[in-house]
């Protein structure tokens, strides 16, 4: 994902053998949410909060047609 980034602003926070984690300074757009969800279980939005929920919400809503 460093390779290529999902945004410009992306930036490389910390890297170690469990785990990557990446800061954006971005308006979360649809597309980016669904950038987001593409990488399925393999990604945890940490902040901001809002967009946490936005994605738990949105995979709840997959979840319930299961």
């Amino acid at each position: 994902m460093n390779s290529l980034p999902l945004h410009h602003s992306q930036e490389l926070l910390s890297n170690d053998e469990n785990e990557f984690q990446f800061s954006y300074y971005i308006r979360p757009t649809y597309h980016f949410r669904m950038e987001i969800l593409s990488f399925d279980h393999q990604i945890k939005v940490l902040q901001p909060v809002s967009l946490r929920e936005t994605i738990s919400e949105s995979l709840t809503a997959a979840l319930n047609l299961y």
